[in-house]
């Protein structure tokens, strides 16, 4: 469990990070404030963002979004103390907040639900990281204001697609162009906003292209033994049963790939149109997304039989060829359609209005309201068949009303409610469809005194879930919470919250019954499945005093009956089944946060040094288990940044350690090594206020990595070494 700092380099690393120590202790400036107040951490998605905010937060701007140059979302978020990406190949990368991710970590977009259907682990969130203009995240429970699904966090994605301003000129916009080596991926965004008197109008665009993804080494952890683990005895015997007549040759003339992650392209392309009318007293406005999104499904293996499909035949022949002619193709979809190996196609029409009105009645200040309605279905294609069907066509509606101070006291109120249905299955014809709606109403306070902030609320929540046959099943989900936030001096802030949350389960975990192409099991819901329940303490400290600052979060999750996955002996079809079920867990942790600014007013040099450690740790009551499945490694992070005239570099370093905490049904995983170096150079060109040419090297050893939050992280290892280039620009 101890980092290796003899590798060479690690080691560079490290002392390139001292002598920047040192260098900035030299540069620092004499006259840099030594006694100022630490600042106020501002959260637009709250409405406690005019004052001190109890629960741990972080806010990533958009140079910081612009600089990550991530393809997902947990990408850019992966830097991010208390926050990993539960990965998928290359492509998918779900947000995981202190352990937990799935259906408790909810994304939002200009506060409303993203609509997408990351209940599974194959699936991407439906949102463009590039489109943003600041990300939002709040770790732990933020069930009062979004309900049961945020039970373990939320990641609010803030966009100009609805415009609440009118912009000073008459057309403002930012671009990107990139490519990426490892995967001969490009992608080109942009980014426009403009108005005229007391309209605002927003346009946007993005299109990627990606090939299969290099990778260190081989796909699968031991690709050459037969039998490695009881994941991959149960693969064998499935193939034996099923194939073994008309595929064993096949199969024994099968070389592992190595050097390259199969099936891990994407073609992704989507856009939006928004405008809005600004008043004196608010504005009101509705914006049109579309998403038309292919990718492929890394790791996922072959379980078809002939009754079912009648094309193993033509699958196999197919996946023999499978990337002999890789290169030949233009386009994605239509090279995935023409082999055996798994893809997904996705597509997403979105429509969000929003509302915002200030002094709206006697009492009032403020009052928010937005509206969404969402048709969104991805079909799991696989030999140009449809081997499964995911579809959430939902709508939304929000209003939250901000009162004037009563005895000090800051009040908000609101409601949200909306209607949901899900269909899983085979295929879009076969699927059972789950409707669920739900109505909530909520009210949260603050109130500031001499040296302390303090904060509470309270939610109710009726859901109602119903299946295509009849069956129904109602909840009554419930929130509290109360925090407070100390400064004892101007440059400390100690924070304190105690909350309890409860989840209702999901339509596909009360009502699944299908064969899941990607995690290659028959997937069983359970429909007695109770409401989730979370006791939780969380604390954090924050100091900041001039070029020094500092941060530790400290929580304990405490669930009864915690909703999760687990495989069983049993099969269905020649799968074994995974069955949706209940029990008591517990999610401990923390993380910790130092950073050394500097600069010298002389030179105009100026950068910091920065250092991060997040662990977690999961305890489930289960005869048969002792801890949760997929939960996040230690991780310990270490960076430094300079800037000087037209230039920025950033050098990091992380050491993820080995996961060996693990369920009966997984292996531990090895720890690794990440090195990243970024670059970036400005230029004055004329008639654009930025332009910025950018190189960027990722896993700069091309060290093996497995993401222990993966759900296939023995066939998938995340991406090899690789180098992306591009231009930013702004006008």
């Amino acid at each position: 469990m101890n980092i290796n700092f003899k590798k060479p380099l690690g080691a560079g690393f490290l002392c390139a990070t001292s002598i920047l120590v040192l260098a900035g202790s030299t540069w620092a400036d004499d006259n840099a404030t030594t006694n100022e107040r630490i600042e106020e951490l501002v959260i637009y998605g709250h409405p406690f963002s005019e004052g001190e905010f109890a629960q741990s937060a972080t806010v990533i701007d958009e140079e910081a979004i612009a600089r990550a140059t991530g393809i997902s979302l947990g990408d850019v978020l992966s830097a991010t103390p208390g926050v990993q990406s539960a990965t998928w190949g290359p492509m998918v990368g779900q947000p995981v907040i202190n352990g937990l991710g799935g259906t408790r970590v909810l994304v939002v977009e200009n506060g409303q639900d993203a609509f997408d259907f990351t209940s599974s682990g194959d699936h991407c969130d439906t949102v463009e990281p590039f489109l943003a203009d600041r990300i939002e995240v709040l770790k732990g429970a933020s069930t009062l204001l979004y309900g049961s699904g945020a039970i373990g966090g939320v990641v609010d994605v803030h966009t100009s697609r609805v415009p609440i301003t009118v912009p000073d000129k008459p057309i403002t916009g930012r671009g990107i162009v990139r490519g990426i080596d490892a995967s001969n991926g490009v992608y080109g965004g942009l980014h426009l906003d403009g108005g005229i008197g007391n309209f605002s109008w927003h346009l946007d665009g993005y299109a990627s292209d990606h090939r299969d993804v290099s990778i260190a080494g081989y796909a699968s952890v031991d690709p050459f033994a037969e039998d490695e683990h009881d994941d991959h005895d149960d693969d064998h015997e499935h193939e034996d049963e099923h194939e073994e007549d008309e595929h064993d040759d096949e199969h024994e003339d099968e070389t592992p790939v190595k050097g390259r992650l199969e099936n891990s392209f994407a073609d992704f392309k989507g856009g939006s149109v928004g405008g809005s009318f600004v008043f004196e007293r608010g504005y009101f406005g509705v914006s049109v997304t579309r998403r038309d999104w292919q990718y492929g499904i890394p790791g996922a293996h072959h379980h078809h039989h002939e009754d079912e499909h009648g094309h193993m035949d033509e699958h196999e022949d197919d996946h023999d060829d499978e990337h002999e002619h890789e290169d030949d193709h233009d386009e994605h979809d239509d090279h995935a359609a023409e082999e055996g190996s798994p893809w997904i196609d996705l597509q997403q029409t979105r429509v969000q209005s929003r509302l915002g009105i200030y002094d709206p009645l006697p009492g009032f200040r403020a009052l928010e309201g937005s509206l969404t309605v969402s048709e969104y279905d991805h079909a799991e294609i696989e030999g140009g068949n449809e081997a499964g069907y995911f579809g959430n066509d939902s709508w939304e509606g929000r209003i939250v009303l901000g009162g004037e101070d009563v005895e000090g006291w800051s009040p908000s109120l609101g409601t949200q409610f909306g209607v949901s249905e899900l269909a899983i299955g085979g295929s879009e014809a076969s699927a059972e469809v789950s409707e669920s709606q739900h109505f909530a109403a909520f009210a949260l306070a603050q109130k500031r005194f001499d040296f302390v902030e303090i904060e509470m609320g309270a939610r109710i929540e009726s859901i109602d879930i119903e299946d295509s046959e009849g069956a129904a099943r109602d909840y009554l989900a419930t929130s509290a919470s109360l925090g407070g936030v100390f400064v004892p001096a101007d440059a400390w802030r100690i924070r304190l919250l105690a909350d309890y949350a409860m989840r209702a389960p999901r339509g596909n975990e009360l009502f699944s019954e299908f064969a899941h192409v990607a995690t290659r099991g028959f997937e069983i819901g359970d429909v007695n499945l109770e409401e989730e329940e979370a006791f939780n303490l969380s604390a954090g400290i924050d100091y900041e005093r001039g070029a020094f600052s500092f941060s530790a979060n400290l929580f304990h999750y405490a669930f009864d009956n915690y909703i999760y996955q687990r495989e069983t002996e049993e099969e269905v079809e020649g799968l074994p089944v995974i069955e949706w079920a209940q029990n008591e867990a517990s999610f401990t942790g923390g993380d910790i946060g130092v950073k050394y600014s500097f600069a010298q007013a002389s030179t105009g040099v100026s950068g910091a040094v920065s250092l991060a450690f997040d662990m977690v740790r999961t305890d489930l009551d289960d005869p048969h288990e002792d801890y949760l499945p997929r939960t996040p490694a230690n991780r310990a992070l270490l960076a430094s940044e300079v800037s000087w005239k037209s230039l920025w570099a950033r050098l990091s370093y992380t050491h993820v350690f080995e996961q060996d905490k693990i369920a009966s049904y997984e292996t531990p995983t090895a720890s690794y090594d990440n090195v990243d170096l970024q670059v970036d150079y400005r230029i004055d060109f004329a008639g654009l206020n930025d332009l910025t040419l950018f190189l960027a090297g990722r896993n700069l050893s091309d060290e093996e990595q497995r993401n222990h939050v993966s759900f296939v992280k023995d066939e998938v290892p995340l991406p090899g070494r690789r180098v992306e280039a591009g231009l930013r620009f702004r006008f």
